[in-house]
């Protein structure tokens, strides 16, 4: 495929945006990034869906998934004692298992579902991390 060279060029620039917003996150931004390109994909697959772009639909999906198993799964920290983890866990694999189900029946309603359950999550990462960047500024001396 050929791509101008203002495409190309805009393209390394977003590459190098998100190479560059990557290089300086901490732990919690890194998993915001996570939540909000899930997000991203989960609106694009849902909107391709009405749009019956089902090309569009299944890549989508597919990243959403690899978000869920290799990155917010995959960055859980494996502790058999710890039943959050392996409650988180398993929630994101249920997550998987339905958008692997809304794309191959081309259903809405688990995408529907997946937003609704990842989205409490994802704000609950929002406040950690200000909260994080909150206790880590210098204290103002008067």
């Amino acid at each position: 495929m050929y791509l101008s060279v203002h495409a190309k060029a805009a393209n390394a620039y977003r590459n190098m945006g998100a190479v560059t917003q990557v290089d300086g996150a901490s732990p919690g931004q890194l998993m915001m990034l996570l939540f909000q390109n899930l997000h991203i994909q989960l609106l694009r697959a849902h909107k391709a869906l009405s749009d019956n772009n089902i090309a569009v639909k299944g890549l989508a999906l597919g990243k959403a998934v690899r978000i869920l198993d290799e990155g917010l799964k995959a960055a859980l920290i494996k502790n058999s004692e710890d039943g959050f983890a392996q409650s988180l866990s398993d929630l994101y694999g249920y997550c998987a298992k339905r958008l692997t189900q809304a794309n191959f029946y081309n259903d809405p309603l688990p995408i529907e579902e997946v937003l609704r359950l990842m989205d409490p999550i994802a704000d609950a990462w929002k406040k950690v991390v200000a909260e994080q960047a909150q206790s880590l500024r210098p204290m103002e001396v008067e």
